[in-house]
């Protein structure tokens, strides 16, 4: 059996890893947005319009959710 190596990156910079939802983040109202319940989030206002599929939104809280963020 193989294993994988944990990838190391930030709960901030998850969300550059899915295209839908990169080409939406300088929409945003804020810099720093998780994109969960920030007011002006541009990924979750595509995802209520249907341009963001739910599943794949779906997907990214899930990892986000996994991710730990290291505090140094």
């Amino acid at each position: 059996m193989r294993e994988f190596g944990l990838v190391d990156i930030s709960r901030q910079e998850l969300s550059h890893y899915f295209p839908e939802m990169r080409e939406r983040l300088n929409n945003c109202q804020f810099n720093n947005c998780l994109h969960i319940n920030e007011p002006g989030c541009a990924i979750k206002e595509a995802v209520v319009e249907g341009e963001i599929s739910e599943d794949r939104y779906v997907s990214y809280y899930n990892i986000l959710e996994s991710l730990v963020e290291k505090l140094y």
